[in-house]
């Protein structure tokens, strides 16, 4: 069997317990998609991840986990809106002069890294994360967390309907 380039976290379990493919190759085809899209638009990405690096994360992974029960987000690629830290990444929230160097991870990031996903980069959003990018970024980490993470989101009563999270 073979992978068929789907990133989605059951897609990506299923590809790996069936031998299909192994974070490394994934990595390495992620890299290779952001490659060919900045070519469309540079703007995307504030920060990439070495592919020395992602790769050393993917192959860490592979050896750690050989024969074991895989982390949730075991080679799962990822990559956060530019507005959540990482530690050694700038953070911009889409303004230069803004622009500073994370010291720490945030937690959510750490979160997922810990279990066992792998970041790719950050992201650009609008800047600093006004009017409705505030809720993509929840609707992102929502998104690549909830379906293997034990946390849920809240709804507000009296709002529109349930894609209102707060």
């Amino acid at each position: 069997m073979t992978w068929d380039g789907d990133l989605t976290i059951p897609a990506l379990r299923e590809s790996y317990a069936n031998g299909a493919t192994t974070p490394s190759q994934v990595v390495e085809a992620v890299l290779r998609r952001v490659g060919e899209y900045a070519q469309k638009d540079p703007a995307v990405w504030i920060d990439i991840v070495s592919a020395s690096d992602a790769l050393a994360r993917a192959k860490e992974l592979e050896q750690a986990y050989e024969g074991e029960e895989k982390p949730r987000l075991f080679g799962v690629p990822f990559s956060v809106k530019n507005s959540i830290d990482v530690r050694a990444f700038k953070t911009t929230v889409a303004c230069p002069s803004f622009a500073y160097t994370a010291q720490e991870t945030a937690p959510v990031v750490q979160r997922c890294l810990d279990e066992g996903a792998i970041l790719i980069g950050t992201t650009n959003l609008e800047q600093f994360a006004t009017v409705r990018s505030t809720a993509a970024v929840f609707l992102f980490f929502l998104s690549l967390c909830a379906p293997a993470l034990t946390f849920s989101a809240t709804f507000e009563p009296n709002t529109a309907g349930p894609d209102r999270a707060s």
